[in-house]
């Protein structure tokens, strides 16, 4: 009886310490005083944040309301490697306070769900300084892009003006999350990076529905 007695505390404790990755987090958060700063939470626990220009990586979990964040790259000498917050959501706002600096609380704003897109982009896009150089845009929010024979695929999310691409497989010291601004004139698409300054490149319609 001792021996079950001990058991069930001690899985107890093992479940006390679980930390998992709370599905209310994914998708990509925008910091309501200006917008440009953003948090993304992806569902395999890593993530990234940051301005347009500078985005860092990072691994997160969760237990409860705690938000455990882990920086994947080396961090200055003053900066603490694993942050602790408290989080909560009501409605479409993500509030998160610092567990080290409680007056420390910020309020962010839900963008969309990283799968979710605009259904006015999917199709084939041709750009149109070099017609074979296409964009690929899925109904199910994966996509690809790239002269023939290239295979720089991703996946996408998008609202009425905003598009947000996640690569699969950036190279080396290449960005995984880009952030654009785009219009749509019938079958004539402009994306504007919002990452590099003065970048913009039209696209022409090909064929819809892919």
């Amino acid at each position: 009886m001792k021996k079950i007695f001990a058991l069930i505390i001690l899985i107890g404790l093992f479940t006390g310490c679980f930390y998992g990755n709370d599905e209310n987090l994914f998708g990509e958060w925008l910091f309501n005083v200006d917008g440009t700063y953003t948090y993304v939470f992806y569902d395999d626990g890593t993530g990234e944040r940051g301005f347009p220009e500078t985005r860092h990586w990072f691994t997160w979990e969760t237990r409860g309301e705690r938000l455990k964040i882990s920086h994947e790259q080396r961090v200055a000498r003053h900066e603490i490697q694993n942050e602790v917050w408290t989080f909560e959501i009501e409605e479409d706002v993500l509030t998160i306070t610092n567990n080290n600096n409680p007056v420390e609380e910020i309020q962010f704003s839900y963008f969309t769900a990283i799968m979710e897109n605009n259904p006015g982009l999917v199709g084939i896009w041709s750009w149109e300084e070099s017609e074979t150089f296409t964009y690929v845009f899925n109904g199910d929010g994966t996509g690809t892009r790239g002269f023939p024979g290239e295979d720089d695929s991703f996946t996408w999310a998008a609202n009425d003006s905003r598009l947000n691409i996640f690569r699969d497989n950036p190279r080396r010291n290449e960005i995984r999350g880009e952030l654009w601004t785009f219009e749509l004139n019938n079958d004539r698409l402009v994306m504007t990076s919002l990452q590099q300054e003065d970048f913009t490149n039209s696209y022409t319609k090909l064929a819809g529905d892919y």
